[in-house]
């Protein structure tokens, strides 16, 4: 930040990483962090799913915003989960259709 102060995001990355919460727990975090994380425009349509060696499945309510994230927007969106929660918590991710909405 220019006035020397830190972001947000940084420390919960920060936090998420120095608790060496399980992947349960950053689940939890990841859950409560979701609209913050990725905006409200992809929060209303998708969800974490889960969280497992670090590749995070993405669920998705339909086809088309499937298509269209995997198609243009699952670089951007591994960026932005990354730089909130760290590239030692989400290495991957992996968009599937949500089960719920199947």
């Amino acid at each position: 930040m220019a006035d020397g102060g830190v972001s947000i995001s940084s420390m919960v990355g920060s936090l998420v990483s120095s608790l060496k919460l399980d992947e349960q727990g950053r689940m939890g975090i990841l859950i409560e962090k979701w609209a913050t994380a990725v905006g409200t425009g992809i929060a209303a349509h998708t969800r974490p799913g889960r969280l497992i060696n670090k590749e995070l499945t993405i669920f998705v309510d339909s086809s088309p915003w499937l298509s269209e994230l995997q198609r243009c927007a699952k670089k951007e969106l591994l960026t932005k989960l990354q730089s909130v929660f760290g590239c030692d918590v989400i290495k991957t991710i992996r968009l599937s259709m949500d089960p719920g909405q199947e």
